[in-house]
């Protein structure tokens, strides 16, 4: 796609979000009936059964949570669209592998947690396997989706691998994003690196933390 070339807000993308739900209705469809009713909807840390929500509301959560993304993500790709600096309208390219790898992975992940009662709440872990295999998935996609518009962009020889914002020049530590919504900073400033440093000192504390939980 040229960078003069202007994406729709729908794609083909769309097609494998919608092949996700359409699989997981055919699975709701087997799995239901096996079900008991109530449901084991919350566990505490030794993986025993603390909370329980009838079986009718189940269909609301299973189809709720991937279309709920999925409606976000396009309203986000129309919001983009009517920002003035993103003349190639890459922001909503951006959300085209959102809206497909993240609506699959969900989906997928709600099909696993179906049969939690049925097999236990380790089947889940496949689940976030899955996910975090779809979250990648859509880096990588996002990235060469966008790359493709902004390829002939004046700073687009200052983004590594289309991503980082790197330009000694730019006084900013913040920037506006060249993919989705909001700032993203200018890694040619030494304080960018610490805050991405503390960010992720952060994230594998909270994971540790919920790991040494789970483990007591």
């Amino acid at each position: 796609m040229n960078a003069d070339q202007h994406p729709f807000f729908f794609s083909t993308w769309d097609l494998l979000a919608a092949a996700g739900l359409a699989v997981l209705a055919a699975f709701y469809t087997q799995v239901f009936p096996l079900l008991p009713d109530p449901l084991p909807s919350h566990f505490n840390v030794h993986g025993i059964a603390d909370g329980w929500t009838p079986k009718t509301q189940l269909r609301w959560i299973i189809f709720g949570v991937p279309i709920a993304a999925w409606l976000l993500l396009f309203v986000v790709g129309i919001i983009s669209s009517m920002i003035p600096s993103d003349t190639a309208k890459a922001k909503i390219a951006a959300m085209h592998p959102m809206r497909g790898l993240l609506v699959l992975g969900m989906s997928i992940l709600m099909g696993i947690c179906l049969v939690i009662p049925l097999l236990g709440l380790t089947v889940l872990y496949g689940g976030v396997v899955v996910m975090f295999v779809c979250l990648a998935l859509t880096i990588i996609f996002t990235v060469l989706e966008t790359n493709k518009l902004l390829a002939h962009e004046p700073d687009a020889v200052n983004y590594r691998y289309g991503v980082f914002y790197v330009n000694p020049d730019d006084t900013r530590l913040w920037v506006e994003k060249r993919i989705g919504v909001g700032m993203t900073l200018n890694y040619a400033r030494p304080a960018a690196w610490w805050i991405s440093s503390l960010f992720i000192l952060i994230v594998l504390i909270a994971f540790t933390v919920i790991f040494l939980l789970s483990r007591s």
